[in-house]
């Protein structure tokens, strides 16, 4: 079938083109546009714990995110924030229970299957590692 350049530049301009680089910005900006939820683990000095997190988009490659993990037989929720290219890249991130009693950050690399990284606790002051973080989609 013959193709006029006239339809290609329609196609691209309205986002339809069936190319690689078409699929990936369309595929971007949906999933931007809805609630992500990653489930993993988290290990903080030598213990794991069983680590959900959904995040809300904000912006551009930005979340709010809200943490949810067993430690011992207590529930724990964490708020926070997330930045950066949830599928290539690196990824930061914050989080604290509501009352502030501890703060954390994390630093990671993102694919299409989930993040992995390390968490730092930032309660009294400077960043001292605590361990790692594995989260799946």
């Amino acid at each position: 079938m013959k193709v006029s350049p006239g339809l290609v530049v329609m196609l691209a301009v309205c986002g339809l083109l069936a190319t690689g680089a078409g699929i990936a910005v369309l595929a971007d900006e949906t999933e931007d546009a809805k609630e992500i939820t990653l489930k993993g683990i988290a290990v903080w000095q030598g213990k794991r714990a069983i680590l959900k997190a959904v995040l809300t988009p904000t912006d551009d490659k930005e979340y709010d995110v809200v943490y949810t993990f067993k430690w011992g037989r207590r529930d724990n929720t964490y708020y926070g924030k997330i930045k950066g290219n949830l599928k290539r890249g690196t990824v930061r991130g914050t989080g604290a229970p509501q009352n502030k009693a501890r703060t954390f950050i994390f630093r990671a690399k993102a694919s299409r299957k989930g993040i992995i990284g390390k968490h730092y606790e930032t309660t009294k002051g400077n960043p001292k590692l605590t361990g790692d973080i594995h989260l799946k989609r």
